[in-house]
């Protein structure tokens, strides 16, 4: 009988504790960041879904619903440098664009409704951007523990708009619309990849853009919930994965707004926003302000 009991107390401390460090996790003090200043960039990049920098230059793209374009825009003035149109591939929920090597990444992977069967990243060499229908490299990927496609609008874990690339391998950061979690998946390029998670972390918001600091070795997650902007740092990560040294931030100055993106360049984060209650913009955060930041 003593045992009995004993097992059920040391299963009630088990539940609680699981209880607690689930709540510590996502209700920890947040950390608060202000803007410092803004950049104005073009009507059509409205609905700007992703950037990424390399070079001099940023490389954008705008989410499902638009054409097949890259645009390269000044980091400094927001001006529109170039618009590519990729004529043989399509633009069916462009979320995320990504800069490794010579290649640009762009991550068809937008799921919003949780049905889709095309998820895609396509591979461009940067040269052959002004080609109207340049090699593409196509990388499909599925969740391995996803079983059903039924139309779940907002309360499924299958959506993706957060893709950063770190040695060859492609990371994937899920956008949770039912837990607010966010699973990290790797992808290897050209292939058909059944991803499971590798790694999962509770940051309370939906993830839309990821960005790896190679000169910090640090990730960098943006989202937002409930009309408020979140940014969370995750330290000293040989990986492009979730270090337990970490901070989370909120960003009062961006409240209602949807940001979609984010890059860190020389001393600023940049964070790309769509439009909204206010014009599309990319907005602009002194590394400085981290709690830690080397």
């Amino acid at each position: 009988m003593k045992s009995a009991v004993t097992g059920r107390l040391l299963l009630v401390f088990l539940l609680v504790s699981m209880v607690f460090a689930v709540d510590y996790t996502r209700g920890q003090s947040t950390g608060t960041l202000s803007v410092d200043s803004e950049i104005n960039i073009s009507i059509l990049l409205s609905e700007i879904s992703g950037m990424a920098y390399d070079g001099d230059r940023i490389y954008a793209i705008n989410d499902g619903g638009n054409g097949p374009y890259v645009f390269v825009i000044n980091p400094v003035s927001g001006e529109t440098i170039e618009r590519y149109r990729i004529d043989n591939i399509r633009n069916k929920d462009w979320e995320e664009i990504t800069v490794s090597g010579d290649h640009v990444y762009i991550g068809d992977f937008g799921n919003n409704r949780g049905n889709r069967e095309d998820l895609v990243i396509y591979t461009i060499h940067k040269d052959s951007l002004s080609f109207k229908e340049p090699p593409v490299s196509i990388t499909s990927i599925s969740y391995s523990e996803q079983k059903a496609f039924n139309k779940s609008r907002h309360d499924h874990e299958w959506d993706c708009e957060a893709m950063t690339v770190r040695n060859e391998k492609i990371y994937c950061f899920s956008k949770d619309w039912k837990n607010r979690q966010t699973k990290m998946y790797i992808a290897e390029r050209g292939k058909n990849n059944r991803m499971e998670a590798v790694d999962s972390f509770d940051v309370g918001f939906l993830v839309t853009g990821a960005f790896f600091d190679e000169k910090d070795n640090s990730l960098f997650l943006c989202g937002y919930y409930d009309h408020e902007t979140y940014l969370i740092h995750f330290m000293n990560t040989e990986e492009a994965g979730f270090s337990p040294v970490y901070t989370r931030y909120k960003i009062p100055d961006l409240e209602n707004t949807q940001v979609e993106s984010v890059l860190v360049l020389n001393d600023y984060i940049y964070l790309a926003s769509e439009r909204t209650l206010k014009a599309q913009a990319i907005y602009r955060i002194p590394v400085s302000s981290l709690d830690y930041y080397e």
